[in-house]
């Protein structure tokens, strides 16, 4: 009876230490494991009157307890007077785990419109950093700016969404064509 009780105690501890190994290594490996995907995401934020002020869109959204959540063909839409302002592409993002801020990785292609809906300004670069709620981008890749009077090369760009300004970093150089 004493030889049955002692073993049944051993198996009993061994049970107990190999369950809290198993505990202890979940939480790491839970880092890669989705907890939910969303296809056709899309997030809207208001303003303070209430209006649109962005819209993300993506075809597919991963979302990791403690990592970034990760976006498929993300577009990201910026309004102005109830208007879309900025529309930005990309082939792959990222979100932090605050929602504040979006990288939007691979090529990156950027349309600016006049408030009568005319394509006014295309940027081509890759690798943008975005906080939400300034709506401040920044990379520092190669990045192309197009409109009616020409072309603009850099090195690096920052732009400021709600003060329609846009800087450019380094290695500067543009073609332009009056009309």
């Amino acid at each position: 009876m004493w030889i049955l009780l002692t073993a049944f105690a051993l198996v009993t501890t061994w049970l107990v230490q190999n369950l809290e190994k198993d505990l202890s290594t979940s939480p790491q490996m839970s880092d890669h494991i989705s907890d939910y995907t969303l296809h056709h995401f899309q997030s809207v934020q208001m303003n303070e009157q209430g209006y649109l002020k962005s819209r993300l869109m993506a075809e597919k959204m991963v979302h990791y307890l403690q990592a970034k959540t990760e976006l498929t063909t993300p577009a990201m839409v910026f309004y102005q007077q109830q208007q879309p302002v900025w529309v930005i592409q990309a082939e792959r993002g990222e979100i932090s785990n605050d929602d504040n801020e979006i990288w939007l990785l691979g090529q990156t292609h950027w349309q600016r419109y006049t408030p009568n809906q005319l394509k006014e300004l295309e940027i081509i670069t890759r690798d943008v950093r975005l906080q939400r709620d300034t709506q401040y981008a920044e990379t520092a890749s190669a990045t192309q700016i197009i409109n009616a009077y020409g072309e603009t090369h850099s090195v690096g760009m920052r732009v400021f969404i709600p003060q329609e300004k846009i800087e450019l970093l380094s290695q500067v150089r543009g073609n332009y064509v009056l009309h």
